[in-house]
């Protein structure tokens, strides 16, 4: 279940900003792979940024999948315990959680 974390948990270092071309650097990456990389077959609404990813967690080469991003003012992260690949199984997930947030 979504959940939202509270800010004083979070510490010090979230207070801290990244220069602005680094952020500006992210932001344009991470629009990039909702358009046209490994999230790009989702369905990601419009407006939505993020990162796929896959970890390895044993010498078979088994991966959990997992995509993290943000929509206007909301950060979300998708985790799938032996999912396999962030693009193809996490980030269609968060497409859905996005359409249930929105309304």
């Amino acid at each position: 279940s979504p959940r939202l974390v509270a800010g004083h948990l979070l510490g010090r270092r979230a207070a801290e900003r990244l220069p602005a071309a680094v952020t500006a650097g992210l932001r344009s990456m991470m629009g990039d792979v909702v358009r046209y990389g490994t999230a790009a077959g989702a369905r990601l609404p419009a407006g939505t940024h993020g990162k796929t990813g896959s970890a390895e967690y044993d010498s078979a080469g088994h991966t959990d999948a997992w995509f993290i991003g943000y929509r206007g003012d909301l950060a979300f992260a998708a985790f799938v315990e032996h999912g396999g690949e962030g693009g193809k199984v996490a980030a269609p997930i968060a497409a859905r959680f996005l359409v249930v947030a929105r309304s």
